[in-house]
């Protein structure tokens, strides 16, 4: 007969339970490996009103079905409607614990929105398996119009690929695509029982503009600072003072650079520059050398910061 240390098993039970408080606006509940109801937040009440069960009693058949299946696969889902609301309950094992906990996140108003793509703020598209347009809301008839589609006309090239990717596999299916001016994230999702596929786009424009100011700004900052300087401001440092006991500084000038720029057009001018400063790049990379500025035709590279080295 297998023996519980009754304390090491409380301690994991309150640790458990402490990570799920009152205070959690979205329901959880936690039951034992039978099924049977040990815990459940105030959030959670209008769910056990709608099953009628209480605390020690068993859960309905179909989330204890997922319960049963959770002790070998630990982490599970389901969607189940719950009065006239739509929950989706994630069921997670913890087997040190003897004990299972279910999250509740009410995805009513998704659900609404889904079923009536009409009011949906983003774009939502509805194609055939093959890929002929079927409808748009309003929200997508920009991107009908910038790709010249009508009504039966099959979707952009890179679109068609997963659509029907999504319709012989019968998996959700996730495309970037820039379209006019813009870039899109399309999930592509079948729908078989009603025979058709919903395409769902968001707007990721601001978000890629943002990607790239960041790794401009990421560049000129590494263009002036050494990597790991760099990224200790951006941790917050802001006195940076190291010791290193050995390094070595190479200033390089080129000679008659003033007199020899005089005579040259500006590109001409910075083209040299450029091919010049670029060798000294890859020298430097290829040596393990930090490159700490370039001043006119000055080059400035520091051996020794790298304590690897």
């Amino acid at each position: 007969m297998r023996t519980i240390d009754n304390t090491a098993f409380l301690h994991q039970r309150i640790k458990a339970m402490t990570e799920f408080p009152d205070q959690n606006p979205n329901p959880v509940l936690q039951v034992n490996t039978q099924g049977v109801l040990v815990y459940a937040n105030p959030a959670s009440q209008p769910i056990l009103d709608a099953w009628c069960i209480q605390l020690g009693t068993v859960l309905p058949d179909a989330l204890r079905q997922q319960v049963d299946n959770s002790t070998t696969t630990r982490h599970l889902e389901i969607e189940l409607a719950v009065a006239e609301k739509t929950f989706k309950f994630e069921v997670v094992a913890l087997p040190n614990c003897e004990i299972i906990n279910i999250y509740a996140t009410d995805i009513t108003a998704t659900k609404v929105i889904a079923k009536f793509p009409i009011q949906n703020p983003n774009p939502v598209i509805k194609v055939s398996p093959e890929g002929r347009l079927l409808f748009a809301n309003e929200a997508g008839t920009p991107i009908i119009k910038a790709c010249q589609m009508s009504a039966g006309d099959l979707c952009h090239d890179n679109l068609l690929l997963h659509i029907r990717a999504a319709a012989k596999s019968q998996t959700v299916q996730t495309v970037e695509l820039a379209i006019a001016e813009q870039t899109f994230v399309f999930n592509i999702v079948p729908v078989p029982e009603f025979g058709f596929i919903n395409i769902y786009g968001t707007d990721i424009t601001a978000t890629k503009a943002l990607e790239v100011a960041h790794q401009e700004n990421e560049r000129l900052l590494l263009n002036i600072l050494p990597a790991a300087i760099a990224a200790r401001l951006k941790n917050g440092e802001d006195l940076i003072a190291d010791k290193l006991e050995d390094i070595s500084i190479l200033f390089a000038d080129l000679v008659g650079f003033t007199q020899l720029s005089s005579g040259l057009p500006a590109r001409e001018t910075v083209d040299f520059l450029n091919t010049i400063f670029s060798a000294f790049d890859r020298l430097s990379e290829r040596y393990g050398l930090e490159k700490i500025k370039t001043i006119g035709d000055a080059y400035m590279v520091v051996g020794g910061l790298d304590r690897d080295r």
